[in-house]
């Protein structure tokens, strides 16, 4: 009615997917289970620790915290797609990646010697995880799931194991200078086994230990 009293004709034409890529995308992807993002007021207690955040690595437009990011596919909203093919370097970077690329992102951490904080689980049992230890620059921080720290998008997730932040550099000598702070941990007399001793001691609240020597959470 309000377009026939302005006399504004409207016709409908369809425009082949190729020709609107952003559109197309859209109405054929599903949601992604992995799509899900700390709670802004826990973010901003990580930007407390690390105010000079500027980029978030892997985001979409209903889960980015910074007003820029990266997205896995086409985004309008986002500065560039895929966070892989983009330079670590320039700037400090926040990531929260599927938990299946956090292997990736330690490689791309170390080949670039990039800075960056990295929200993943604590999780001992992973082929990364020692990697993640002995990467890190700084205490980690563990994450009380306790608080509706996380926000979700359909469908409902499972529960969600431990989370910490980590900050982790590929800079050798920052790293060796974190390490230097950590104090010797006490391994049981004949115990040869630093993955076990890592899993007694994120039982027991640390992180792990690493180089017989102890890396405690500190709260966020």
């Amino acid at each position: 009615m309000w377009c026939l009293e302005r006399d504004i004709l409207l016709i409908a034409q369809h425009l082949p997917g190729k020709e609107n890529v952003i559109a197309d995308s859209e109405s054929r992807v599903m949601r992604d289970r992995s799509d899900w993002m700390l709670n802004p007021v826990v973010f901003q207690r990580i930007m407390s620790h690390f105010p000079n955040l500027q980029v978030d690595l892997f985001a979409t437009r209903l889960t980015y915290q910074l007003p820029r990011f990266f997205s896995w596919r086409p985004d309008p909203l986002a500065e560039e797609t895929d966070a892989f093919l983009q330079d670590w370097t320039q700037v400090r970077r926040y990531a929260n990646p599927p938990w299946n690329l956090v292997g990736r992102v330690l490689a791309k951490v170390e080949e670039q010697q990039a800075d960056i904080i990295l929200i993943a689980q604590v999780w001992p049992s992973q082929l990364w995880y020692p990697r993640l230890l002995g990467m890190l620059r700084s205490y980690p921080l563990k994450i009380n799931l306790q608080r509706e720290a996380v926000i979700v998008t359909e469908p409902q997730p499972q529960v969600l194991p431990p989370l910490a932040m980590w900050p982790i550099s590929g800079n050798i000598m920052l790293v060796k200078g974190f390490q230097e702070r950590l104090q010797t941990s006490s391994c049981p007399l004949g115990d040869t086994r630093p993955h076990n001793v890592m899993i007694r001691y994120v039982e027991n609240g640390s992180a792990g230990a690493l180089n017989g020597r102890l890396i405690p959470f500190r709260d966020l």
